[in-house]
């Protein structure tokens, strides 16, 4: 019984995490696509990994095992790597031009 009520409880979280997730990712990239202040494909980036991730949990496609949430992780953490590369980099031309 503990372990079915378990069970219920992951699968439950996991769809919180990953539609809050993909969710993110949207609303980051019409953020950057507004401001223009990063670029663009950088938004695109986001936009495709955020709605292939909801599509893929809407539609039922994205199962919720180990093998499919690290796909979708993946997509997460290289748009987050692929974020801070371009801050890192945009940071350091900013304090180059002060100085």
């Amino acid at each position: 019984m503990i372990l079915v009520y378990n069970s219920t409880l992951n699968h439950a979280l996991d769809w919180i995490l990953i539609s809050g997730f993909a969710l993110s990712v949207v609303f980051w990239s019409l953020g950057i696509v507004k401001t223009r202040i990063l670029p663009t494909w950088l938004a695109v980036i986001g936009f495709i990994d955020g709605l292939l991730g909801l599509w893929a949990l809407i539609s039922g496609s994205l199962g919720l095992s180990l093998h499919d949430f690290r796909l979708f992780m993946f997509g997460f953490a290289l748009w987050i790597l692929l974020l801070s590369i371009i801050l890192w980099t945009k940071k350091s031309e900013e304090s180059s031009e002060t100085a």
